[in-house]
């Protein structure tokens, strides 16, 4: 898309920010657009204490990782790859994306058989979601899923500002 806005004398950045140095990047180059570099530095070394704090508490579960899926908002069978930015935010907390080798980089449907088959133990739901934990809880086809069975379904709890999308807001989620 950047030729094509700089032919019609449109200047674009362009950001990617689906992992979490992409994000960091993004914070500089923005800093940098806007002249606002020094809050952008803190925001970047806000991110960075935090990070090493949540790896504080996160390391050692390591060889105990709990399986999670990230469904989407319009439909829970839409799976959070493991080339976006939500495979981070799970590997962050100490947790293993179940639909991790799905990389198109962007949500991928899947079917009822293989949220079966992937068995998540947590699942989380997107902020905005079009359906609740309860919905989930209630559906016949997830039955035997341990999420599912053992209550472990979260929605992220912010109705101000997406937590599970690459924002500066994502560091809660």
């Amino acid at each position: 898309a950047i030729p094509q806005l700089e032919q019609i004398g449109v200047q674009a950045i362009v950001v990617v920010p689906e992992t979490l140095d992409g994000l960091l990047e993004c914070f500089e180059i923005l800093g940098k657009v806007y002249g606002q570099e020094t809050n952008a530095n803190e925001v970047i070394s806000y991110y960075n204490t935090k990070i090493k704090e949540i790896e504080g508490y996160t390391k050692a579960r390591s060889s105990n990782a709990p399986k999670v899926y990230v469904a989407g908002n319009s439909n829970f069978l839409n799976a959070a790859t493991g080339a976006m930015y939500q495979n981070t935010i799970v590997e962050l907390a100490g947790g293993v994306n179940v639909a991790k080798e799905l990389t198109s980089g962007n949500w991928d449907q899947i079917s009822v058989e293989q949220l079966q088959l992937y068995a998540p133990e947590i699942i989380f739901i997107s902020n905005g979601a079009d359906y609740t934990a309860d919905a989930l809880y209630n559906n016949a086809q997830l039955k035997g899923i341990p999420a599912i069975e053992n209550k472990q379904v979260y929605a992220f709890p912010s109705t101000q500002d997406a937590w599970d999308v690459p924002s500066a807001s994502s560091i809660l989620g």
